[in-house]
């Protein structure tokens, strides 16, 4: 789990240097190689499918799904370009509403 203590600690010592720091709190995403092969084998654990185990998970966030891998990479993209250029010493929550700040 990501410490944002340490992230907003590391802001202060790097701002002066105009390095920016930012977290990507994401949920997993299902079509990542490895959070995939995990849901299957939770799934065959559980005697469920794997769409049954992920539609189990998507279902306690806000948005009823999970973040998608080109979806953290979007946000990703955006953390890293001048139009979030002011931002720094944050967590963007990427979690389609798992976890809410």
């Amino acid at each position: 789990m990501y410490n944002s203590r340490f992230g907003r600690q590391l802001a202060v010592e790097v701002g002066p240097q105009s390095i920016r720091v930012v977290c990507l709190r994401s949920a997993g995403s299902p079509d990542a190689p490895g959070v995939d092969e995990v849901f299957r084998r939770h799934a065959d654990n559980a005697g469920i499918s794997r769409e049954e185990f992920e539609a189990g998970i998507a279902e306690k966030t806000l948005l009823k799904r999970l973040p998608r891998l080109a979806e953290v990479a979007n946000a990703a993209v955006l953390m890293a370009s001048d139009r979030a250029s002011a931002i720094t010493g944050a967590v963007a929550n990427v979690t389609c509403g798992e976890i809410v700040d």
